[in-house]
């Protein structure tokens, strides 16, 4: 023991640690759309001082020292990766990289078991990504049961199947009140017989500022054309997803997933 506290201990320090950052992280992402870098400077400074104590508490200090070391490399790289792939903003990148100082390995304050597949990290985000998977099955349920329809917005029936699962219709004075929480899927023409509202399913990240002024606009060409509805999709963010699905990962380690491949390999 050091300073009174066995591994245990501080495993279960780190794990409380980071829900508490993470729900902050959470409602911050979710009320402004942004998250301060505190959280994630906070969360860093906290971990490698709780990294040192596992090292010394190890009965295996090199390989534990190699663990942590590849879990926050590879957690690193995977980050940078898919953030500049575009598919997710920088806040989320700094979210998993920050797990991986304060949770490099997988704690055993649920499941003995410290040796899965994945650094504990991917796997709270493998859990993340899982959880999505309802997000567009919860929309095709919304919209089949207020019966949405297209018809005043022109489109290709592929889109119309696709913005099923991926969107809704909401009124206009709704998405004026909520516009942070939606992206447009409707853009106006005005050549020949293609003229007219149209589906639009290309979304790019932009700036807070921008993409304000850009619903405004489009707000603002809604009620000229005296729209009552407009199909939009939500941008949830990635939080909202990540905190669960470390939660997920902590009671559950790999349970889940190596159910899902076993049902996958049948």
């Amino acid at each position: 023991m050091v300073f009174g506290l066995s591994e245990s201990d501080v495993e279960f320090l780190a794990v409380f640690l980071c829900l508490i950052f993470l729900f902050i992280a959470t409602v911050q992402d979710v009320l402004r759309t942004e998250v301060e870098d505190y959280v994630w400077d906070l969360m860093i400074f906290s971990g490698i001082p709780l990294i040192v104590l596992r090292i010394f508490l190890s009965d295996a200090k090199k390989t534990t020292f190699l663990l942590i070391t590849i879990s926050i490399v590879t957690t690193f790289l995977i980050a940078l990766v898919i953030l500049l792939a575009g598919f997710w903003g920088p806040a989320d990148s700094k979210a998993l990289f920050s797990i991986s100082f304060l949770l490099p390995l997988h704690p055993s304050v649920f499941i003995e078991d410290k040796t899965p597949l994945f650094p504990f990290p991917i796997l709270a985000l493998i859990y993340a990504t899982l959880l999505q998977i309802f997000v567009p099955l919860g929309l095709f349920l919304i919209n089949v049961m207020k019966k949405a329809n297209f018809n005043d917005v022109k489109g290709t029936k592929s889109q119309k199947i696709a913005l099923f699962f991926m969107g809704t219709p909401l009124s206009i004075d709704t998405f004026e009140r909520r516009w942070k929480y939606f992206q447009c899927c409707e853009k106006k023409k005005n050549e020949g017989d293609e003229g007219g509202w149209q589906l639009d399913l290309e979304f790019e990240i932009k700036e807070l500022e921008e993409d304000f002024q850009e619903k405004k606009e489009q707000i603002k060409q809604f009620k000229e054309d005296k729209k009552r509805q407009v199909w939009v999709t939500p941008t949830l963010p990635f939080m909202l997803f990540l905190l669960p699905g470390f939660i997920f990962a902590i009671i559950f380690n790999t349970k889940i997933f190596e159910l899902l491949l076993n049902i996958i390999k049948k």
